[in-house]
């Protein structure tokens, strides 16, 4: 008798049935998908600072301070600068559906396999056979046809 103890409540939900000859599994069928949701807005952070520069100077401005400007001789610049970083919570949601299988053959039930199409078609043309050879067959004088 061999019984799997690999899942202890998949076991005993067998043997509350009926004590089972051979048990397999328990085999773990899952499927997961994600779907992201709306994102939210955690908070948002403003820094405005300000730097002033005395010509003769090149100084760099524009998005990311990528572009360079020529401040003349005597005069002077007042860069203003507002730094704005916004906080962002992606939300996703993750379903798992899981389902655990457990096959099992228990004493007392027929665990024959059933037969195939091939087997099913071989044994209708072999009966249908023996139906034509009887209906064939010549008869004795007097005989009856039952």
């Amino acid at each position: 008798e061999v019984v799997n103890t690999a899942n202890p409540a998949a076991e005993l939900a067998v043997q509350a049935v009926a004590l089972p000859q051979t048990i397999t599994g328990p085999t773990l069928d899952q499927m997961t998908s994600t779907e992201q949701l709306a994102d939210t807005i955690a908070g948002i952070n403003t820094t405005v600072s300000s730097s002033t520069s005395f010509g003769p100077a090149t100084i760099l401005v524009g998005d990311d301070q990528s572009q360079t400007f020529f401040v003349p001789a005597g005069t002077e610049n007042i860069n203003t600068n507002t730094h704005t970083e916004t906080f962002v919570n992606k939300n996703f949601q993750q379903t798992i559906d899981s389902t655990w299988e457990v096959f099992g053959l228990l004493p007392g039930v027929n665990n024959a396999p059933a037969l195939s199409l091939i087997g099913l078609i071989g044994t209708g043309a072999g009966l249908l056979g023996l139906a034509l050879w009887r209906l064939r067959r010549p008869r004795a004088a007097g005989s009856s046809r039952n």
